[in-house]
């Protein structure tokens, strides 16, 4: 994750215009690198997110008996079957934070839209 970030800095370095305008007037590399470095941290926590929902369809979809082929026959069922057991726990755990986090990402999202205060009212000074 952070040599994503790093490797994004080095090809943005050519693109840095020490020219720019700034609210102080003076150039802010250090912003800008910190934005190229958090846009480079979100893009590798997208691609590992797309990479375990991909892992977790393969493991749910997944045919066990043909995994444990060279176990005995007997054993096998009672092997896959707990292990299928332990997969569809993991994976029921994962996606139920998921849900969850999602839940609550939208409720913040929520509250900080209703957290719009107006200090004063403008009605007395504006004409009729």
């Amino acid at each position: 994750m952070v040599m994503d970030a790093v490797e994004n800095m080095l090809k943005a370095i050519e693109n840095y215009n020490i020219e720019a305008a700034t609210r102080s007037g003076n150039p802010n590399a250090f912003a800008y690198f910190t934005q190229i470095s958090w846009f480079a941290f979100l893009r590798r926590i997208e691609k590992e997110k797309k990479q375990q929902n991909i892992k977790l369809k393969w493991m749910s979809e997944i045919n066990i008996e043909e995994l444990l082929g060279h176990v005995e026959a007997g054993d096998a069922e009672d092997m896959s079957s707990r292990f299928i057991d332990v997969l569809r726990e993991r994976i029921d755990v994962v996606r139920a934070a998921d849900t969850e986090f999602k839940a609550y990402e939208k409720e913040e999202k929520q509250r900080r839209r209703r957290a719009v205060n107006v200090d004063s009212d403008l009605s007395e000074w504006m004409e009729d």
